[in-house]
């Protein structure tokens, strides 16, 4: 399947003429086929390598990342894709929009690897998650800030509530007394994080959700509606206008060089509108197939598994897909899998 996908994005944009689209999905097809990386390497006892250049390149970038956004809030945005300002900005070893969403799942492994080690490896990890999570309050990026939220306090929950019908309880209960005082809560918290985070985006979107509590200007749901939407709908209608085949059989045209018929914002969307729903559902059974082998949706592991899965989804619904995603999502996530097998069969 992997192939017929791979064959299929590149071969058909060649024939109508779009070299841009089939250069995109050239850079693109490794992520479909890097689950077959990691076998390669698990065979042959090499997994750790990649695992330890990871957690080294992480905490670099992040260092360096932070520096920089501490000086010029906003620089982690300013890197596009290409051209001169990008290039040098990259060179320095500072941090842009694929790394600080491949920042978010590894946050969310450093903090799941220091909840299940002790000692000072908990230390280790749980400092390193810290510094993923202050690295990505600094980026102004604030679905990557809610998304390593979430995923952390989904974890936490998983880690409270495990073999314990107690806590269980507790938890729900927990959860009923937010829901019936959750405004006046979330207001005191609010206020308590903004006395820490820096001038920027992340500030002002923060200080936004603050004031829309008591129904003073536009929140943050309604700005997401607003500002996302629209562009993801622009795939969506596409969809629905060409499911079989999609918009690659020449019905693509540009208006200032950028393609108008879809939203490039959603490598899933994009997708579907691009080459079909056929090859879209391909696309998301090639992306969730590692998610769902080797009994990683059972025991410990399917905690974990869940948060990255619907960390996944999230991501490249409403982004474009990167490199770095590939490798924390179906290489590193696999090492932490077995790893949890490992250390179970060693208790």
């Amino acid at each position: 399947m992997a192939a017929v996908f791979s064959l299929y994005t590149v071969i058909v944009p060649m024939f109508f003429g779009y070299s841009d689209l089939r250069n995109r999905y050239i850079s693109l097809i490794p992520m479909v086929w890097m689950h077959i990386l990691y076998d390669y390497l698990k065979k042959h006892k090499a997994i750790r390598g990649p695992w330890l250049l990871m957690i080294f390149f992480s905490v670099i970038t992040m260092i360096n990342t932070c520096q920089a956004l501490i000086a010029s809030p906003y620089i982690s945005r300013m890197i596009k894709s290409g051209g001169e300002f990008s290039d040098s900005i990259l060179k320095q070893g500072i941090g842009d929009y694929s790394f600080i969403y491949m920042l978010v799942l590894m946050t969310i492994i450093f903090f799941w690897e220091g909840m299940e080690s002790s000692g000072k490896w908990r230390i280790c990890y749980l400092s390193l998650a810290v510094l993923g999570e202050a690295t990505i309050v600094l980026s102004n990026y604030m679905m990557a800030l809610i998304l390593s939220v979430l995923g952390i306090g989904v974890l936490l929950c998983f880690k409270i509530i495990r073999n314990n019908t107690l806590m269980l309880l507790l938890v729900i209960l927990l959860f009923m007394v937010l829901l019936l005082f959750w405004r006046p809560l979330f207001s005191l918290i609010l206020e308590k994080v903004l006395i820490f985070i820096p001038d920027g985006k992340t500030f002002d979107r923060l200080q936004q959700m603050h004031l829309s509590l008591y129904g003073k200007g536009i929140s943050i749901f309604d700005e997401f509606v607003l500002g996302r939407i629209p562009v993801l709908s622009i795939s969506t209608n596409s969809i629905i206008k060409y499911p079989f085949f999609g918009l690659i059989y020449g019905r693509l045209s540009k208006s200032l060089g950028y393609y108008v018929e879809f939203g490039q914002h959603s490598f899933i969307l994009d997708t579907m509108a691009l080459y079909g729903v056929g090859i879209g559902i391909m696309l998301v059974f090639l992306l969730s197939y590692p998610f769902f082998i080797e009994g990683r949706m059972k025991g410990k592991k399917r905690e974990i598994s869940i948060v990255f899965f619907a960390a996944m989804i999230f991501i490249l619904g409403f982004n474009n897909a990167t490199y770095s995603l590939a490798i924390v999502l179906y290489v590193i996530y696999p090492y932490i899998c077995d790893k949890v097998v490992k250390e179970a069969q060693l208790c």
